[in-house]
């Protein structure tokens, strides 16, 4: 099963990666991908995801790194791979449902949605005297997915070519995870170079 706050299987050999300064990395999530309805074309040849992410999320000398500091780990096939258990300390591990989505839709501007929808909450959020985040955007950000259209805090990353964007892993009030101020990790994938890019922000 798919699961945040815990990595549950790796090649052997493979260890809990750690950061320049030797602390151990935060194991995001495990992402079996066959199991998710809606799968992204970049990723139809992948089994298996694991995500491991800096223990801050703007740590020192992460903005530089395309990977924004984290791990990722694609294995093609289940065969071969060992059981692990690698936990988030501070995270409540929790399992992942998929849940196919039939109406996704890009909510902002720099993804194809509305300007005047994203002007309107805006407006809305200063005049009505309602709370931007809790009122109007959470309940869109607290997402996690896999495919659709990113559902970015700030605003879209500029990727070279060939990544497609192909899931994200937001803060989570269940796994009593937080990645910076309510923030959101997104992912790109180029499936011919086997290449991962990330991009992060929060509010």
């Amino acid at each position: 099963m798919s699961c945040l706050g815990r990595v549950t299987r790796q090649l052997p050999g493979e260890e809990w990666p750690r950061d320049s300064a030797g602390s151990p990395l935060v194991p995001l999530a495990t992402l079996f991908v066959p199991d998710c309805p809606g799968v992204p074309a970049a990723l139809k040849k992948v089994a298996l995801i694991t995500i491991f992410a800096p223990q801050e999320l703007y740590a020192e000398g992460v903005d530089d790194d395309p990977l924004h500091g984290c791990v990722i780990r694609t294995y093609t096939d289940m065969a071969g791979l060992v059981p692990c258990d690698y936990v988030a300390d501070g995270v409540t591990p929790c399992l992942l449902t998929p849940q196919a989505v039939a109406n996704d839709m890009p909510l902002h501007p720099d993804c194809g949605g509305s300007e005047s929808a994203w002007n309107c909450a805006e407006e809305l959020a200063s005049t009505q005297g309602l709370d931007y985040r809790e009122d109007i955007v959470e309940a869109d950000y607290e997402t996690h997915k896999i495919g659709g259209y990113p559902t970015y805090t700030q605003h879209a990353p500029e990727l070279p070519a060939g990544y497609s964007y192909v899931l994200q892993i937001c803060s989570d009030a269940t796994a009593d995870l937080s990645i910076g101020d309510w923030g959101s990790y997104y992912f790109f994938y180029n499936s011919r170079r086997n290449d991962w890019r990330v991009h992060a922000d929060c509010y």
